[in-house]
């Protein structure tokens, strides 16, 4: 098994050229390149977690096809390449809004697909007993992906007049070689899992309860300002992206630390 940790951690890693792309500063910059003013740069925000409604729809491909693996690869190279094929408009010079906003709606919504059947997956593969060991040290990657590619963009982005094309075109290497990673993880069968708790008894459970509803003032709070925290720096500041990326490197530093406590 630890081969296939190996890989699953490799697949993060890979998989961060796409993830870094719909987020950020070059998530926002690639917005304004497709003229998004305020308002549809809010609505391009809330694209992401309402597209989490297509998350239902997984458990039936799942059941059907029984497959995670290979619904997982197909679920990211329609996500991916979807988006990625604004590379085609930005040559042609078509940088319409509604490009933009179609594109990362129809990769949200096989994002979503990917998501729930990839943790579907996960659940199965790795035993209990591990999970806070493997996916620990997963992260720990990750967050020094994180810092190095989003600083690679970053350094594109403000270097290159083409640099949005760039970043497009390493997001699909990244695509291309995150599958390939991917295929060397077992696909181990469905199990099959139990009625799970009451829904009257989730209600019930005041510490949950009480968890579920800081963790939903937290994230309104930051959603009202998130949407706009890149477009503030990048137009009304004039910060330009490499700076943006030291901030970032600064935040994954402490995380990868946090990790290591944890």
């Amino acid at each position: 098994m630890k081969k296939a940790y190996l890989f699953l951690t490799l697949e993060g890693v890979f998989s961060l050229f796409y993830a870094l792309l719909i987020q950020g500063p070059v998530f926002t910059g690639l917005a304004m390149l497709f003229n998004l003013d305020e308002f549809l740069l809010s609505v391009a925000a809330a694209i992401p977690p309402m597209m989490q409604f297509f998350q239902l729809f997984a458990s039936f491909f799942v059941q059907k096809y029984r497959k995670r693996r290979f619904l997982v690869n197909v679920f990211n190279a329609f996500s991916r390449f979807s988006f990625a094929f604004l590379i085609v408009f930005l040559l042609l010079g078509k940088t319409e809004p509604l490009i933009f906003i179609v594109a990362l709606v129809i990769s949200q919504i096989f994002a979503a697909l990917s998501s729930s059947t990839w943790n579907s997956w996960m659940r199965d593969l790795v035993p209990p007993e591990e999970r806070g060991r493997v996916f620990g040290n997963r992260n720990m990657f990750l967050s020094i992906g994180n810092a190095l590619i989003i600083y690679l963009y970053s350094s594109i982005v403000d270097h290159f007049s083409s640099g949005f094309v760039l970043v497009l075109l390493i997001s699909t290497v990244g695509t291309v070689l995150s599958i390939f990673a991917m295929n060397k993880i077992p696909d181990v069968p469905v199990k099959e899992t139990g009625t799970g708790i009451p829904l009257k008894a989730v209600f019930k459970d005041e510490n949950f309860m009480k968890f579920v509803f800081f963790t939903f003032y937290w994230n309104m709070a930051v959603t009202f300002s998130s949407a706009f925290y890149h477009y503030h720096l990048l137009k009304n500041l004039g910060v330009d992206y490499t700076y943006i990326a030291y901030m970032m490197i600064v935040n994954n530093f402490v995380a990868m630390l946090v990790y290591r406590i944890l």
